[in-house]
């Protein structure tokens, strides 16, 4: 599994959260210094063919959108992503979403690397 996403919440006075998500119809420029297995061809960008595994990580994950409801009202933009070739998929990037909007929702500043690590494991499942 391949994939990154990066996000952005602005808390605003409405009555839903609005989700944006900036996608391409290609695959995007290469991305050569990657975390990436050998073998996978890492691209900079979002294919459209994903989005729709943001939205359900967002809204309809395993733990039902309570994540999105602790961050509120306001716009949720995942404005930056990378995916692979081989390793991207609307399930990866449902998990993905899932666990930044789970992060937008702690305070990470207070959180050792360790703890960290155990939050980001925690999300597997």
């Amino acid at each position: 599994m391949y994939g990154a996403l990066g996000a952005t919440f602005t808390p605003e006075q409405r009555a839903d959260l609005r989700i944006q998500i900036l996608a391409s119809n290609n695959d995007g420029p290469l991305l050569c210094d990657t975390l990436a297995l050998k073998g996978e061809v890492a691209h900079i960008g979002f294919p459209q063919e994903y989005t729709k595994g943001v939205i359900d990580g967002v809204m309809t994950g395993v733990r039902k959108a309570e994540y999105a409801q602790m961050l509120g009202a306001g716009t949720l933009s995942f404005c930056r992503a990378i995916h692979g070739e081989v390793g991207s998929s609307k399930k990866v990037f449902e998990m993905i979403s899932r666990t930044v909007v789970y992060l937008l929702t702690l305070d990470v500043s207070s959180l050792s690397d360790d703890e960290l690590l155990d939050v980001l494991r925690s999300m597997k499942s």
